[in-house]
C-alpha cells in the first residue's frame, strides 16, 4: 500500500482521525485550462464533533462557464466583492493541516485546491484523502453513485442546496459517517482497515511553489 504521510499510520484508530471534509464550486472542470475555483467550504472535524466551519465565495477572476453556472447557480455578480483565492489560502491551507481531507471524488477537489493554493505560492503539501464515491463502490450496492443519488440511497436529511460547497461538504459529511458506521459492523476499525474498504489510499504528493 502507499506510503501514509505524517500523522497517519495504517494503525491509526478511526475515532483518532481528524477529517476535513472539502467541497468547491468551479468556474469549469480543467484547472490545468484555467477554471478556477468560486467557492469553498472545509468541515474540519474529530471525534464527531465539528471543529472549524468554513464557507467562502471567491473571485476567480475569470467568467463562470455556462455549464458550471446551470449547475451551482453562482452567478459573476455574486462574485464582484468576494474575495480572491490568494487572499484565502492561508485559512483553507491551515483548515487541511494535519487532516484527512475527505470529499465525494475527492481528485476533483484536491486537484482544483492544489492548483490554486501552489499559485498562492502555497503548496499543498503531502495529503491522505478519502473519497466516499470510492468508499461506496467498494461496499455499497446502490442504483447510482453520484453524491445525492447515495444521499436518496441511504435516506440522509437533505437540505435542499446541492451544488453549493458547504451543503455538498455536509452532506459527503452525512455519507462517510453512514459508510463507516456500516463498516464498524463489520470489522473496519483502522485507517489500514478503511483504506482497503476503499480499494487503496489516495495520496496528493504536494507540488513546488512556483
Amino acid at each position: 500500500m502507499t506510503d501514509l504521510p505524517a500523522p497517519f499510520s495504517l494503525d491509526t484508530s478511526l475515532d483518532d482521525l481528524t477529517l476535513a471534509y472539502v467541497d468547491v464550486e468551479t468556474t469549469g472542470l480543467e484547472p490545468s485550462y484555467g477554471d478556477r475555483i468560486c467557492e469553498v467550504a472545509i468541515l474540519r472535524c474529530a471525534c464527531g464533533e465539528t471543529l472549524e466551519r468554513y464557507e467562502q465565495l471567491v473571485n476567480p477572476l475569470r467568467p463562470i462557464s455556462p455549464g458550471a453556472f446551470a449547475v451551482n447557480r453562482i452567478s459573476e455578480a455574486m462574485l464582484r466583492d468576494a474575495p480572491t483565492f490568494p487572499q484565502v489560502a492561508a485559512r483553507v491551507s491551515a483548515l487541511l493541516d494535519g487532516a484527512a481531507v475527505v470529499g465525494h471524488n475527492v481528485a476533483f477537489d484536491l486537484g482544483f485546491l492544489s492548483a490554486e493554493l501552489r499559485q498562492a505560492g502555497q503548496p499543498l503539501a503531502q495529503t491522505l484523502a478519502l473519497d466516499t464515491c470510492r468508499l461506496a463502490r467498494h461496499t455499497v450496492l446502490a442504483q447510482g453513485y453520484s453524491l445525492s443519488r447515495l444521499s436518496r440511497h441511504f435516506g440522509l436529511p437533505s437540505n435542499g442546496r446541492e451544488h453549493r460547497a458547504m451543503a455538498d461538504a455536509e452532506t459527503t459529511r452525512a455519507l462517510f459517517e453512514r459508510l463507516v458506521n456500516d463498516l464498524w459492523r463489520r470489522g473496519v476499525r483502522s485507517l489500514g482497515d478503511l483504506l482497503q474498504a476503499q480499494g487503496g489510499a489516495v495520496v496528493s504528493r504536494g507540488q513546488p511553489a512556483p
